[in-house]
């Protein structure tokens, strides 16, 4: 009988769940995707090709973040359906609890998170990442330059400022637009300027092309070298560093966002209770717990859709709008508090999830009781 239950609730929410994701993700796509990807379109003159590119590869973001509301409106829609056929009640009249009926909704919870956190891990740094070469090549190819990425890294060594590395833009194992300044903290006399214009990793450090280089001699006259390549020895930072520096934190998945936090520590360039490193950390611990909001909101979500009133997919719509503001006004606060260190990045990006278990427990309870 368990079986034929279980099968009854997944088609029930099989139709509302795929509506859900679909309306949400038509959205935000409509109202965002599409004018961005036509105002680039019409500026650049380009192809209907590529406007379908870009909405390719700019789509699936909202798609992921689309799943956690798709599974919100369809656990409130099937669940108020088999709730105003008084299904749920003969259910409770063969002895099967609200805890055996959240069953289902919770297995399809948890596949969900998966396919989510596959999806912000793989799917989207990847799709974001050929976005930004794709604008990158169609500007660099209608306005001879390539869009900056600048990246400036300062290193230290023991708490002292050692190097300053600033380039236009990182591409794969090249930079452009080079400048490097070197600081010695025992002997101000050995501090340098250079300008290259551009430097490629060659082995295991970087060769500097169309080289000037600059000895900053206090009192002195600077003295200038020239070189068309040459490598600057103790710099060395691996491409694969400062390429992952050169994204945003949405652009990076969980490994490459752990990296740039570690390589900020080790360098000393940033301190555990710093801005940036909270703000990364907050960030970083949001990766993992948004894939988990689709069983989450499935807590809360069932306890709602069961009312004695007759439900409808208007007011399965109006609660699912308001439990998602709900979060989202939890969740932009928590990020804000997590990235300013007044609540330690763990906490802030756990807060909001805790919040909607917490709610729907109680509802839950009151619901089997009741």
């Amino acid at each position: 009988m368990l079986k034929i239950v279980d099968r009854l609730i997944l088609i029930e929410l099989r139709g509302p769940f795929f509506f859900g994701v679909a309306m949400f993700s038509l959205l935000t796509i409509a109202t965002i995707v599409l004018q961005e990807a036509a105002r680039f379109v019409i500026r650049y003159n380009l192809p209907a090709g590529t406007f379908f590119t870009l909405l390719l590869y700019a789509s699936p973001m909202f798609v992921v973040l689309s799943i956690p509301m798709g599974v919100l409106l369809g656990t409130l829609l099937s669940a108020g359906r088999l709730s105003a056929d008084q299904e749920i009640t003969a259910l409770r009249a063969c002895g099967i609890s609200m805890y055996r009926v959240l069953a289902p909704y919770a297995a399809v919870g948890v596949l969900l998170s998966g396919v989510m956190f596959y999806g912000s891990e793989r799917l989207v740094p990847y799709c974001n990442n050929q976005l930004k070469e794709l604008k990158n090549k169609v500007v660099a190819g209608t306005e001879g330059r390539a869009k900056q990425q600048r990246v400036s890294w300062p290193i230290r060594d023991g708490g002292d400022l050692r190097w300053l590395l600033v380039a236009s833009e990182v591409e794969g194992a090249r930079l452009n637009g080079v400048k490097l300044f070197y600081f010695d903290p025992r002997n101000e006399y050995q501090d340098f300027y250079i300008t290259a214009s551009h430097a490629v990793w060659q082995g295991d450090n970087w060769t500097f092309f169309d080289m000037r280089q600059v000895m900053l001699r206090p009192g002195d006259q600077p003295q200038v070298f020239t070189a068309d390549n040459a490598r600057v020895p103790g710099f060395s930072i691996t491409p694969q560093s400062l390429g992952m520096r050169a994204k945003t934190p949405e652009d990076l998945n969980i490994r490459e966002l752990t990296q740039v936090i570690a390589d900020l520590l080790r360098t000393g360039e940033q301190k555990a209770s710093d801005t940036e490193i909270l703000d990364f950390r907050t960030k970083l611990y949001f990766k993992y717990s948004i894939p988990l909001t689709p069983l989450f909101f499935i807590f809360i979500a069932l306890p709602l859709a069961i009312i004695p009133q007759r439900a409808s997919s208007a007011r399965g719509t109006g609660l699912a709008l308001l439990v998602v503001l709900f979060y989202y006004v939890l969740y932009t606060m928590c990020q804000k508090l997590g990235a300013a260190g007044v609540v330690p990045p763990l906490a802030a990006a756990w807060v909001p999830n805790a919040a909607l278990f917490a709610i729907g427990a109680v509802l839950l309870q009151r619901r089997e009781h009741s």
